[in-house]
């Protein structure tokens, strides 16, 4: 038996019971939708952690138990990045 426990916004915890070994990264998101957890319209940030640090692995990596501890959050906003504008060559002017 596999635990999850989940830490959700506002310091809300959830513990999730799964009858499955060594499951991906991709399977575990998957349960946590199942369960009502990132799912929806919105989109989710999920982390799981490792060496006390919390991060977002490939989606086929294997994520160990029996005790998996993982952070949910919804992303609020979603930012554009623009490319850095190349400088723009001295522009020439009047020599009189």
């Amino acid at each position: 038996m596999l635990e999850i426990h989940v830490e959700l916004p506002a310091d809300t915890k959830k513990i999730i019971e799964w009858n499955k070994a060594h499951p991906t990264f991709k399977e575990v998101k998957e349960r946590l939708r199942q369960c009502g957890i990132a799912s929806g319209n919105k989109r989710w940030c999920v982390e799981v952690e490792r060496q006390g640090e919390f991060l977002s692995p490939d989606d086929d990596d294997l994520v160990d138990g029996p005790i998996i501890r993982v952070r949910a959050s919804r992303i609020l906003c979603q930012t554009s990045w623009e490319r850095p504008k190349p400088d723009r060559p001295p522009t020439k002017g009047n020599t009189n």
